[in-house]
C-alpha cells in the first residue's frame, strides 16, 4: 500500500482516480477537544507505534485464516445492497470491502472507538461521492461535456444532420464521430484536460461498458460497430434521456441542449 497525501485530487486520469481510496479533508478550523487529540498523537507517535503493531500481529493466525472469505463475503453484501440505488463499479466494491473486512474481523478481539455499523455507512458514503467524481472525470463523459459546451456557444458549428440527428420517439441520437471529434479537442486544451486520440475515445465511447451506446445489430461485420442512417450516412448510435427542458436530452449524465 502507498499513502500519498496533496492539495490537488488525483484527476489527471480517471484510471488513476478509480484505483484510490480517496480521502478529503475540508476542516480548517477544529474543537479543543480535537486539538488536544492531536496532541496526545503525536505523543505517541514521538514514543512509537510499535505496540500497535504488536496488537495487531497477535491476531495475525486469525487474519490469515479468516479474511479471504470475511472479504469476499463483504463484497457481495455490500454490491447487493448499492445496486438498486447506486452503479458503483466492482473495483470500489472491493476498496469498500477491503476497509471493512478487517474491521469486521477484529470487531470482537479489539476495542475500536466507533461502531462497525457508522464505520461502515462512513466508507459507504465516501465511495459514492468518489465514484460520482469518478463518473465526471471519464473520457466519456468528457467528450459528451464539450459537446453541450460547444453547442451552446452564441454562433455554434454543431448542426443538425450535419453532425448529429436525433429521434425524439426513439430515444436515439446519431453522431458523426469523426466530424465532432475536433470540438472534444479544442475543449479539452483550453481545459488543461487529457486529449485522448481519435481512435481510442471512438472505442471508449462504442464499448460495451458505455450503456448508452447502441452496437449496430444489422451489421453483417459485427467488428463495424457504426450505423448506416438513411439521408445521413454511417455514424454512431447512443441512447439518451429526455431532460426537463423539451429539446434537452441527458447522455452520461451530461445535459445537451438539442
Amino acid at each position: 500500500g502507498c499513502m500519498v497525501d496533496g492539495n490537488e485530487l488525483p484527476t489527471s486520469e480517471a484510471a488513476l482516480f478509480a484505483r484510490m481510496i480517496v480521502l478529503n479533508f475540508e476542516d480548517n478550523k477544529f474543537s479543543k477537544e480535537s486539538t488536544e487529540a492531536y496532541k496526545t498523537l503525536l505523543e505517541h507517535r514521538d514514543k512509537g507505534f510499535c505496540q500497535v503493531t504488536r496488537e495487531l500481529l497477535k491476531y495475525r493466525s486469525h487474519i490469515e485464516e479468516k479474511f479471504k472469505k470475511v472479504f469476499e463475503d463483504t463484497f457481495y453484501e455490500v454490491k447487493s445492497s448499492l445496486t438498486k440505488e447506486n452503479e458503483i463499479s466492482d473495483r470500489q466494491l472491493r476498496h469498500i470491502a477491503l476497509l471493512l473486512a478487517p474491521v469486521k474481523l477484529l470487531q470482537d478481539k479489539l476495542d475500536f472507538p466507533f461502531q462497525y455499523d457508522n464505520y461502515a455507512n462512513e466508507v459507504i458514503e465516501n465511495a459514492k461521492t468518489q465514484d460520482e467524481l469518478s463518473n465526471e472525470i471519464k473520457d466519456n463523459t468528457i467528450f459528451w461535456t464539450a459537446i453541450a459546451f460547444k453547442i451552446n456557444e452564441t454562433y455554434s458549428e454543431i448542426k443538425e444532420n450535419i453532425q448529429y440527428q436525433k429521434d425524439q420517439i426513439k430515444g436515439i441520437i446519431y453522431i458523426k464521430f469523426k466530424l465532432l471529434y475536433p470540438f472534444y479537442v479544442d475543449y479539452a486544451k483550453k481545459n488543461n484536460l487529457r486529449v485522448m486520440d481519435s481512435h481510442s475515445l471512438k472505442e471508449l465511447l462504442t464499448s460495451k461498458g458505455n450503456k448508452s451506446f447502441i452496437p449496430n445489430s444489422t451489421q453483417q461485420a459485427r467488428s463495424n460497430k457504426a450505423y448506416t442512417k438513411k439521408n445521413f450516412g454511417s455514424c454512431y448510435m447512443f441512447r439518451y434521456e429526455s431532460a426537463e427542458e423539451q429539446t434537452g436530452i441527458i447522455i452520461n449524465g451530461v445535459e445537451l441542449n438539442l
